[in-house]
């Protein structure tokens, strides 16, 4: 057996995961913060019901609309072009952004608002959130470690 057989043999290949893997993780992420959500509600728990954009910032509801629509489209489109050379870490980071970015929005549309429910420093937060910073960390840290 030659060498390179023999490397072939030791290190089993993982197959690419597909577009539908990812939107099943995106898709149990979404229900997972909703899942919390409600849990918190019922659970009488301190919430803060943010009607406003990203950081509480005061900004009339058109254009924060505009803003998610702007954003949306970018990324779309971003992904639509460079999702087959990313690395799974990346994909992953991207899923966390959509999920958490959906979520949010979701919920703004039907109730009106975001519910967040965990105070960190001077802000609350949500689930949702943390999937977004998490999501952008791990494609910064990604994209810097592949370039080193």
């Amino acid at each position: 057996m030659t060498e390179q057989s023999e490397q072939q043999l030791a290190a089993p290949t993982v197959p690419p995961r597909r577009g539908g893997f990812w939107l099943g993780v995106g898709l149990a992420a979404v229900a997972l913060t909703q899942l919390v959500r409600i849990v918190i509600l019922l659970t009488d728990q301190e919430v803060f019901l943010n009607d406003k954009f990203a950081f509480s910032l005061n900004l009339p509801t058109a254009v924060m609309y505009v803003v998610y629509a702007v954003a949306i489209l970018f990324i779309a489109r971003y992904l639509q072009t460079h999702w087959s050379s990313l690395s799974d870490v990346t994909k992953f980071g991207f899923v966390l952004i959509a999920a958490g970015g959906f979520s949010n929005v979701a919920e703004r549309i039907i109730f009106g608002h975001v519910t967040d429910y965990i105070h960190l420093a001077n802000g609350v937060l949500n689930l949702a959130d943390f999937y977004i910073i998490i999501g952008v960390i791990l494609i910064f840290i990604n994209r810097r470690h592949q370039k080193s």
